[in-house]
């Protein structure tokens, strides 16, 4: 990639975040959700064809693409 490899595929969708899966808290949400409250813990996946990723401090995902965390369980086993 850093000698320019597939520029002409993903140059478009530069930069390219990489990542399915997250596992975090809700900080924002849109006026149509209903399931899930700013605060909360959740965790989930990108649907495989997504072009955004998860590998960032924030991402931006459906509702549909996350579950609420279940409280005994941490961050880091909600990722493996």
């Amino acid at each position: 990639m850093r000698a320019g490899y597939g520029r002409s595929i993903f140059e478009p969708l530069m930069p390219l975040i990489l990542g399915r899966d997250i596992s975090g808290e809700v900080a924002a949400i849109g006026n149509s959700v209903r399931s899930l409250g700013i605060g909360q813990e959740v965790f989930g996946a990108l649907h495989p064809t997504a072009v955004r990723g998860t590998y960032t401090d924030y991402a931006i995902l459906a509702e549909d693409e996350l579950a609420p965390k279940p409280a005994p369980i941490s961050h880091v086993v909600c990722l493996v």
